[in-house]
């Protein structure tokens, strides 16, 4: 494979220099046990040494994956031993795909709750995401052929067992090092398990749109929506096949990478909207990030009304926040819409649903190298747009949806093709935003231009202006 300064790199060396992590007996045990101080286990204390010393010795010997078996007809090396665990997620995860290419089938929308914050634990109140998805889902509840599923990641710390565990980054060391679904969980040897990435997998393979809904922590995303997000790296380029790496052996896994890889986007072609909301700063940002997240993995942005973000109770007590979203309408409004432009229509064939999908439509375009095979390039996302109209309407990449902002539903009328002529949106005209939007603005203004793209439609771009007051 060619590198970016075109050197031809025939092998790579593992670099192996941080300190260890091995703990000694007494170590382990006191930690294992740490997890039993509850006065209650007083009289199992006999009991709990021997599971303790029977823990130490699937420690000591590393034993990530106990239950095995061969991997069979399918794989690379079919004598290879695969742990049952993954070998279920990944029949799970094919269930998922023939839901989603059943033409005959609802199609499905996953509702994404991003918020950590929950009544069932120490905050003792919803989050105002919960209340916007659960707008989202009433929206589309009623409608035939369509069904809705919510993924609540505030689960993660409000229930016993729902654990997102960190990705591990086996991507930066080889593309086919990263299995897909990921098999570095569970870890038995180390107590990892108990994953709810197996189970979330199958989610996002089996939905046609994809909604996340969630709040900004700090400029970012949170917690557990960000550790979701890393452990989607798999569906983007992963490798389906961890016979082929006999495990995560990494100098195997280099050596196939550099011989050449197809980089399989896993999720190419659903439907995605986001909705991302603050009270100060940080919305647009997570918003945009988002987006080219989604887009990176090559699905498709619904409609321009399908991204929404604002400020709910800008910079007001965080004690009344509720009551600002109680008041906000055309916050709420716009969650509706976006909703609406995620879904493909029902009825439609697998290409019409997910036209990236088809076989005939390559998830990215190659570009050839001089000193070594092909590489797949990573699709641009173009948008054509007309502002035409006082409601700026906006069609997705794949013309099957059209919003408008501000509507009570999704715009029949397809988006007029932009022209040499064609005026340039203005930020008031192309969203219905609330009186706290507009003054956030005024501590960081954006400016939506457009940017020419050879034989392409025109592409938004967001472009930083220095702040007009602070």
């Amino acid at each position: 494979m060619a590198s970016n300064s075109g050197l031809h790199i025939a092998a790579s060396v593992i670099r192996k220099r941080m300190p260890p992590r091995k703990l000694a007996h007494d170590a382990f045990v006191s930690r294992f046990l740490d997890q039993f101080r509850d006065p209650a286990f007083d009289h199992l204390r006999g009991e709990l040494g021997a599971v303790a010393e029977a823990a130490w010795d699937a420690y000591a010997d590393s034993r990530k994956a106990p239950i095995t078996r061969k991997a069979g007809p399918g794989f690379k090396d079919p004598d290879y031993e695969i742990a049952v665990d993954w070998l279920e997620t990944r029949a799970a995860i094919q269930r998922a795909q023939q839901r989603f290419e059943d033409r005959a089938g609802p199609v499905c929308l996953l509702l994404i709750n991003g918020s950590a914050r929950t009544e069932h634990t120490c905050p003792g109140e919803m989050s105002k995401t919960w209340r916007l998805v659960e707008m989202a889902r009433e929206t589309l509840q009623g409608e035939a052929g369509v069904s809705v599923d919510v993924l609540d990641l505030s689960r993660t710390t409000s229930e016993y067992g729902r654990t997102i565990y960190p990705c591990k980054s086996c991507v930066s060391t080889s593309m086919a090092l990263c299995h897909w679904p990921c098999s570095c969980y569970p870890n038995y040897s180390l107590g990892q398990t108990d994953d709810w990435m197996n189970d979330i997998y199958p989610m996002w393979v089996a939905a046609h749109g994809i909604m996340i809904v969630t709040p900004v922590n700090w400029y970012h995303a949170p917690t557990a929506l960000k550790a979701m997000m890393d452990r989607l790296v798999c569906a983007d380029g992963g490798n389906p096949d961890p016979s082929s790496t006999h495990g995560k052996k990494p100098e195997e896994a280099k050596a196939l990478e550099l011989k050449g890889w197809p980089y399989p986007r896993h999720l190419n072609g659903r439907h995605f909207a986001v909705v991302v909301h603050g009270d100060a700063v940080g919305a647009e940002t997570l918003r945009r990030s988002l987006s080219d997240w989604l887009t990176d993995m090559s699905l498709v942005q619904a409609s321009r009304t399908a991204e929404v973000d604002g400020y709910i109770g800008y910079m007001e007590p965080y004690a009344t926040s509720h009551e600002a979203l109680d008041k906000d309408e055309a916050f709420q409004q716009q969650t509706r819409n976006a909703a609406r432009a995620a879904m493909p229509a029902p009825g439609a064939s697998f290409a019409e649903r997910s036209p990236l999908a088809s076989s005939d439509a390559p998830a990215g375009t190659r570009r050839p190298s001089a000193t070594g095979p092909a590489r797949i390039c990573r699709p641009t996302r173009t948008i054509a747009a007309s502002a035409a109209t006082p409601a700026l309407q906006v069609a997705a990449t794949t013309g099957s949806v059209a919003a408008s902002h501000g509507a009570t539903g999704p715009a029949t009328a397809a988006a007029a093709k932009p022209t040499a002529t064609t005026p340039k949106p203005s930020a008031s005209a192309s969203t219905s935003r609330s009186p706290r939007r507009r003054r956030s603005s005024s501590f960081r203004s954006w400016r939506l231009k457009y940017a020419s793209v050879t034989a392409s439609p025109r592409r938004w771009c967001w472009i930083s202006a220095s702040p007009s007051s602070l």
